[in-house]
């Protein structure tokens, strides 16, 4: 009912505080949760998300989508916003060189060996000495 007559009012809120006189809820924070879990549930922040990101050039975080959207009108938490982000698949720009922590398989030649065993070393007698091959 809200979405239907959303046009009719200059911000979401009025809409909303109509809507709850009319139909006798007690206060407009009630309507508006209802709402926005509707929304959730129905997707639309999901498109509204998508919208944004997309206008933005693909380069809008969490912050940023965010507040984006709470300047369009749609009040909606930050962590929720996150949340729909990561069920889209969508990340801002990473900034930064990339940190290269392991080498893939195949290209390492192994560990690199600072001593030689050419030889084998002398032989020790019982009390740990060792003897000079004769």
């Amino acid at each position: 009912m809200v979405a239907e007559v959303r046009p009719e009012y200059d911000t979401e809120w009025a809409a909303m505080k109509a809507v709850a006189q009319k139909l006798g809820i007690g206060t407009t924070e009630t309507l508006r949760k209802w709402v926005r879990q509707d929304q959730v549930d129905a997707g639309v922040l999901k498109e509204q998300i998508s919208k944004v990101f997309e206008a933005n050039y693909r380069v809008y975080g969490a912050r940023k989508i965010w507040r984006e959207l709470n300047r369009q009108g749609h009040r909606v938490a930050r962590c929720t916003a996150e949340r729909l982000m990561r069920e889209l698949g969508i990340a801002g720009a990473v900034r930064g060189k990339r940190v290269i922590t392991t080498v893939p398989g195949g290209r390492s030649s192994g560990p690199r060996t600072f001593w030689s065993a050419t030889s084998s070393p002398a032989p020790r007698t019982a009390a740990g000495s060792r003897t000079s091959p004769t």
